[in-house]
């Protein structure tokens, strides 16, 4: 776990490339509600393309499509880890407990 700045943005936390499958119920920015299975990398406020006014972003391989994507914090209805165990994450403020 590491910390710090990129250009995308503030890092608040990176994952370990081998951070567990998480699962998340998701609205895109079409209003679109499903279940995606996601391998975290880091958290971070910024903007991109998909999401271009600032707020908390979620950078993630999506597993199903093999890619890695930007998820908006805020609409991640639901967050539960694929297996047990996952743990917590230590970030500049402190440790967050995933569930």
């Amino acid at each position: 776990m590491t910390t710090g700045n990129t250009s995308g943005g503030d890092v608040v936390a990176h994952v370990d490339a081998s951070a567990q499958l998480v699962k998340i119920f998701y609205r895109n920015y079409r209003g679109q509600e499903s279940w995606r299975t996601v391998r975290p990398i880091r958290i971070r406020f910024g903007s991109n393309e998909w999401h271009p006014h600032p707020q908390w972003l979620l950078d993630a391989i999506d597993v199903a499509r093999g890619v890695e994507r930007s998820f908006a914090v805020r609409d991640i209805a639901r967050w539960t880890p694929q297996a047990t165990g996952c743990g917590s994450v230590e970030t500049p403020s402190g440790s967050v407990n995933l569930p």
